[in-house]
């Protein structure tokens, strides 16, 4: 039985990946000048996938990456508790040292080790119900410009599905986000997202705290010889 040589519907990565070549030299490029991009594409055009194939070719000695997905986002506390988990991946200490560690930084979150059903290590984090939500955000944030100034290294943030913050009932985070990043030189932000009228509302409306704060990188259609080839050589 022969297997399919495609993968459908997730994201890839490798031999997987397919070209965008010019398109992962000019995000490496916003990424090592420490740039803040607004990456925006259809849905199903590669967009994270794209992300995730450039990250992959940087060195760990050399940048402190945290992907932050937004997509189950649909209340103002659980981007605290998104990003707190997506900067708790980055760490390749012991459980109860990296738990010691964030204890340590974050006063507002109560981190916990998880098992999943295999045994692979994760960590939830509760909340300080004494503490207000944009304190914990500010905290958060500045935490993690500290932790990554200490080690000497540059730090990539990416919020994959940033649109949904801007469907909040209000832009508080927005407002924190805008304050505290214009601030972070060592630290390239990626705000990716798929509804475009959407993102350009956040980041292009005098109104609104983003407004022109980062560089737009539309994602184009993949060129027909490019995936031509692709599909031959597989």
């Amino acid at each position: 039985m022969h297997t399919n040589p495609f993968r459908y519907g997730e994201e890839v990565v490798g031999n997987n990946f397919c070209n965008r070549k010019n398109e992962i030299q000019k995000l490496m490029e916003y990424i090592s000048a420490s740039n803040k991009v607004l990456l925006y594409s259809p849905r199903r055009w590669g967009k994270t996938s794209l992300i995730k194939e450039t990250l992959s070719r940087l060195s760990q000695k050399d940048f402190i990456i945290i992907f932050a997905d937004l997509y189950p986002l649909i209340r103002e506390e659980q981007f605290n508790l998104i990003l707190a988990q997506a900067f708790a991946k980055t760490f390749t200490s012991s459980g109860e040292k990296t738990i010691r560690t964030l204890r340590s930084m974050f006063g507002s979150l109560v981190p916990k080790i998880t098992m999943d059903p295999v045994g692979n290590m994760g960590f939830e984090f509760g909340l300080d119900s004494s503490k207000k939500n944009p304190a914990i955000v500010e905290e958060l944030l500045d935490g993690i410009s500290e932790y990554i100034s200490k080690h000497k290294k540059k730090g990539i943030v990416v919020f994959d599905e940033f649109q949904q913050i801007g469907e909040l009932p209000d832009d508080h985070i927005e407002k924190i986000l805008r304050s505290k990043i214009q601030s972070h030189h060592n630290i390239s932000y990626i705000f990716a997202g798929s509804k475009r009228h959407l993102l350009l509302e956040m980041f292009s409306d005098p109104t609104r705290p983003f407004y022109k704060s980062v560089i737009h990188f539309p994602l184009p259609a993949m060129p027909s010889d490019e995936l031509r080839l692709f599909i031959v050589n597989k």
